[in-house]
């Protein structure tokens, strides 16, 4: 078994009391559940500390640097600067704009140093902007990376509204921070909470034609899948109804939504706010009107293509994970080779 360290200098560590945590990939567990544990161990900072005595007994402290604030879009709230580092948005160049210029028409969720997750009716970006949360105030914060790739879902069609997620892939590696920071994958089918948190730049209201300037969170309820089905039933994006790869999420008190400018982005859940981890659930995908009554979307489930994932942002993990359950090991090594350990 390898251990992967959640640093950068063995000798830092013990001038700190920073202790590092083995990571490895055991049986039966996911390629996405094991980087989760990695980015988890990475927002984490242990020391241990004791008496000025011949026989102390040491006392280890956690922390966590991070905020995972979720105290409850339309008729959200503005989201905590830094609450969501997983955050991203799309951008291609604003028409008659300046070199520097973007039009940003769609969200995404960084998760992992390569890769972002979003839908694929969000056509392909020239630049991602992450640790943006507030477009109309520059901040050292935000960062925009070029686009290497964009790699569709290969059953997706424009013509319909299923196998609606894609994988933009970035020009450079992104360092790690408490500004940008990647989220977990869901990995649990079927889900089995009731409520979730949707994120996005999007518009706050229908029929304005502007989204919002600052990034905004909202808790949505997750709704029953045959009510769905019967709403959208004649949709001519959803001809084949509500499939089990998709989940109908909205507001049962009404005027709570995603809107235009959230597709791509994420509905994500904090099992546990100690871990600073977000798990994406869903990715923004199809509506009606937006906020209007006891509002329902569709929204592409993340736990239903999984294996896609894996097999584009961490193929060589992947395939080893694949040859780890054919001959029944117990562990499988990792390649800590290509993580970056940022030096702050």
């Amino acid at each position: 078994m390898s251990n992967v360290c959640c640093c950068r200098f063995a000798a830092l560590l013990l001038l700190c009391g920073l202790w590092c945590w083995p990571i490895a990939l055991v049986q039966g567990q996911r390629v996405s559940e094991l980087q989760c544990q990695r980015y988890i161990a990475m927002n984490t900072e242990e020391s241990a500390g004791g008496p000025l005595s011949l026989d102390p007994e040491v006392v280890v402290f956690r922390r966590t640097n991070c905020s995972t604030s979720i105290d409850l879009i339309v008729n959200g709230e503005e989201a905590i600067v830094g609450e969501f580092p997983h955050q991203a948005l799309l951008g291609v160049p604003m028409e008659n704009g300046s070199s520097n210029q973007w039009d940003f028409y769609c969200g995404g969720s960084l998760i992992s140093e390569w890769f972002i997750l979003t839908a694929a009716h969000c056509k392909s970006p020239t630049i991602v902007r992450l640790g943006e949360h507030d477009l109309r105030e520059p901040t050292y914060d935000e960062e925009d990376i070029e686009v290497l790739g964009y790699y569709k879902h290969p059953k997706y069609t424009n013509l319909k509204s299923y196998y609606d997620i894609s994988l933009v892939q970035l020009a450079r590696q992104v360092e790690f921070n408490q500004m940008i920071r990647p989220a977990c994958l869901w990995t649990s089918d079927p889900f089995n909470m009731s409520n979730v948190v949707a994120t996005g730049f999007g518009r706050t209201e229908h029929g304005n034609q502007h989204g919002s300037p600052v990034l905004m969170k909202a808790v949505l309820n997750v709704m029953d899948q045959m009510k769905c089905r019967r709403k959208f039933t004649g949709y001519l994006k959803l001809t084949e109804g509500i499939k089990a790869e998709q989940m109908c999420v909205g507001s049962k008190e009404g005027r709570k939504d995603t809107c235009y400018g959230d597709s791509g982005g994420p509905i994500q859940v904090a099992t546990d706010v100690n871990t600073c981890a977000y798990y994406i659930v869903g990715i923004t995908s199809y509506g009606g009107v937006c906020g209007i009554g006891t509002s329902e979307s569709v929204y592409t489930k993340v736990a239903s293509y999984l294996d896609w994932i894996e097999q584009t942002v961490w193929p060589y993990e992947y395939l080893e994970s694949r040859e780890d359950q054919t001959t029944e090991k117990d562990t499988t090594l990792f390649d800590s080779s290509r993580i970056y350990f940022p030096d702050s």
